[in-house]
């Protein structure tokens, strides 16, 4: 115990941390109850808080941790099975003064203080913390509870060169504007010259105002591949040249999820995590280009892109794989891989996926690779059905034309599929007056999704079957069928792709022309045109399955 807080203490004070480096550790005698155990039997030591006389006035500490002779409670060991790190901290009134419970009772103290545990975490697991980008239009106004953790990252470079980049202005307002060139920050990190990047249909989610915490000038785009421009000194796996496609959620390899497989949901991958806990109760990991609520990250559409924990997230292309094939194993393959998988598909299965975007066809070709006997696919766009049809194989309905619950009974021999698959996400379509009520209340903010289609899953899906949700979702819905849930025993999931664990196995299947999605892309051209190519992609204009673009020209 009292070497892991060392250790601590040691990386904060390397890394020019501020935290640890003026902590005295000290075992209180008093909260001691196994001395042969070498501590308190809860696991807890008790420290007390000294500061320099020069840094008194410095701010350089947490407010919870700021005043002189505070009793701290600290907890760092490594989690079962020796997979990530657990670390907490509370504070003790000083002779039951009461003065830190004030101090600490406010939501801003408590989230500094779980910053702070999160920087030792990071150092503990990663060795480094992780920078914050550079804002591309002046200074950046963190977001409340992401302004320590922002001033502790290390001073970004002053900006180089001018690139265009595709970037977010206001709800429905998409602009093409100089940013500056990204840089090496952490010594994992790579900026790859962009190759091509991919609109995606939950970017739909930023451009409408579903999601929370964008900011005027944020940098679109998650779905991209590219060739490597400059590696960070603790980058092992890549080199200058090598082309390589990236996932686009952030993992650090080290934390207890990402050693379960369980890669977005890392602990050490979202800078400002503050949003999302409050949302959900806990912090998933970053995701490139979508909003400050998963870490403000810059985004693909633009020349070049820094890239994070490089040796867990880009993978080098096999020769023979085009560009065009390569780039959707960024997204949509390993997003509808983890829905397939996940969702326990299996050999002699009936599998519906609603949804036949990207990542509906992947989760349906998944699927058929696992075995399902049948799989349908559902939509009401000709060309998208038409696509799913010639290049994944599969059967299709058009929801607009039939009774889709009691045809997929007919399907699968009156019971209803074995695994739903929902595809489409927070802003689902459906004929009839059901679909003008979700849309009222969504554009009321009295719910933030529309669950159209996860309804009808759950309505159609076989007793005892899977729904698993891999369309975006950001919070509340009206009229869940909870009740439906329950006494169809169903087993109901949902993910952000892990992809990860996925891709190495996607990319040699690409290789070997199992998986097929150069027809994704159905309209490629130049980063100017990022304004036309959303729209096109929104409208769904002359067919748009994908709007992709070419930074390079």
């Amino acid at each position: 115990m009292t070497s892991a807080i060392g250790t601590a203490a040691t990386l904060a004070a390397r890394a020019g941390g501020t935290v640890f480096r003026l902590v005295r550790w000290t075992i209180d005698p008093a909260s001691s109850r196994s001395a042969a155990a070498g501590g308190p039997a809860s696991g807890w030591l008790v420290v007390t808080l000294f500061r320099e006389p020069t840094d008194i006035d410095t701010g350089a500490l947490p407010a919870p941790l700021a005043e002189f002779g505070d009793r701290i409670e600290v907890r760092v060991r490594p989690a079962a099975d020796g997979k990530g790190t657990e670390l907490a901290a509370r504070l003790r009134d000083p002779a039951g003064s009461g003065g830190a419970a004030r101090r600490l009772g406010g939501n801003d103290a408590q989230a500094d203080l779980r910053s702070a545990l999160r920087r030792a975490k990071q150092l503990i697991e990663v060795g480094e913390v992780l920078a914050v980008d550079p804002a591309p239009h002046g200074e950046r106004t963190p977001t409340p509870g992401g302004a320590l953790l922002e001033s502790w990252t290390r001073s970004a470079p002053k900006a180089g060169c001018a690139m265009k980049a595709v970037t977010w202005r206001g709800v429905n307002e998409i602009g093409v504007e100089d940013v500056p060139e990204p840089r090496i920050l952490n010594d994992h990190d790579i900026v790859l010259e962009v190759g091509l990047s991919a609109t995606c249909g939950s970017d739909l989610h930023l451009v409408g105002g579903y999601i929370p915490a964008m900011r005027a000038g944020d940098v679109l785009g998650h779905e991209f591949m590219g060739t490597v421009a400059e590696v960070g000194r603790g980058v092992t796996k890549h080199r200058v040249g090598d082309r390589v496609v990236v996932v686009s959620f952030i993992s650090c390899g080290k934390c207890w999820y990402c050693r379960q497989g369980l890669w977005s949901l890392c602990d050490n991958g979202n800078p400002n995590p503050g949003i999302t806990e409050a949302l959900w109760g806990q912090s998933i990991g970053g995701c490139f280009g979508y909003s400050h609520a998963l870490g403000g990250w810059a985004g693909s559409h633009a020349r070049y892109i820094r890239v994070p924990y490089a040796d867990n997230g880009a993978f080098t292309i096999p020769e023979g794989v085009s560009d065009e094939r390569a780039l959707f194993a960024s997204d949509a393959a390993p997003t509808g891989w983890t829905g397939a998988h996940q969702a326990e598909v299996q050999p002699g299965d009936v599998v519906a996926v609603w949804g036949a975007g990207g990542v509906g066809q992947m989760a349906a070709r998944k699927a058929i690779l696992m075995g399902a006997e049948r799989v349908v696919v559902i939509d009401r766009f000709d060309n998208r059905l038409q696509q799913v049809r010639t290049h994944i194989g599969t059967e299709t309905l058009d929801y607009e034309q039939t009774d889709v619950p009691a045809e997929l009974r007919e399907m699968s021999g009156g019971r209803g599929p074995d695994v739903c698959i929902e595809a489409v996400g927070m802003e689902a379509h459906s004929p009839g007056p059901q679909y003008l009520y979700d849309q009222v209340k969504q554009q009321m903010r009295l719910q933030t999704d529309r669950p159209t289609a996860v309804r009808e899953a759950i309505w159609a899906c076989r007793k005892g079957g899977t729904v698993f949700t891999l369309g975006v979702f950001a919070g509340l819905v009206d009229k869940f069928p909870l009740g439906a849930v329950m006494n169809k025993a169903l087993t109901l999931r949902g993910a952000q792709q892990h992809g990860h664990r996925y891709i190495p196995e996607i990319l040699d299947l690409m290789s070997r022309d199992e998986v097929r999605t150069e027809h994704l892309a159905t309209h490629v051209m130049p980063i100017e045109d990022g304004p036309k190519g959303y729209r096109m992609f929104k409208e769904k204009e002359d067919g748009c399955v994908r709007a992709v673009f070419r930074p390079g020209g």
